[in-house]
């Protein structure tokens, strides 16, 4: 078996540096510089934003069994149709969203401002503060990705013990 390798022509208003791809059924679901799109028989296409944001970048995608979700330098988006819908629930600020993960009960989102989850009622902040994001990417290369659930326990281990360290350091 020899792959076959080519390129594919980009729409004139997108830079084709890809950041992240996922894909359901037939259609591949990109992150582009400036904008998110998919790829479908071939073709490129952007999806408008409903609000007037301009995000830097697109980082992220993730597409569970009801909705595809794109992470940005401005937050967390959600597809709707053919449109991008900013999800900004009130007391939360995710930062740049760099990492998303679909579980069977929730979505996880790790930001710049933190760790965070949504069970399709309610949004959670699991781990707050800048760290979460690294500590995420750090154990997402470490463990397959079969064992989300020990990811999980992994950072329930280590939000605990960033809790009792500054509760000893506090005093």
């Amino acid at each position: 078996y020899s792959p076959k390798f080519s390129k594919l022509p980009a729409p004139k208003d997108i830079f084709p540096n890809i950041s992240a791809i996922c894909s359901r059924g037939d259609t591949f679901f990109l992150c582009l510089d400036n904008g998110a799109g998919k790829l479908y028989q071939d073709v490129i296409a952007t999806f408008p934003l409903h609000e007037a944001l301009t995000p830097t970048g697109f980082s992220c995608v993730e597409a569970d069994s009801e909705n595809v979700w794109f992470g940005s330098s401005v937050g967390l988006f959600k597809l709707q149709g053919e449109t991008l819908i900013s999800e900004k629930p009130p007391d939360l600020d995710f930062g740049w969203v760099q990492a998303l993960k679909s579980r069977k009960e929730d979505l996880l989102i790790g930001g710049s401002k933190g760790l965070f989850s949504f069970d399709k009622k309610q949004w959670k902040s699991i781990l707050p503060g800048f760290e979460a994001v690294f500590l995420w990417l750090s154990l997402q290369q470490a463990l397959p990705s079969e064992t989300v659930s020990s990811q999980i326990q992994a950072f329930l281990c280590l939000k605990a013990l960033v809790h009792i360290i500054f509760t000893i350091l506090k005093g």
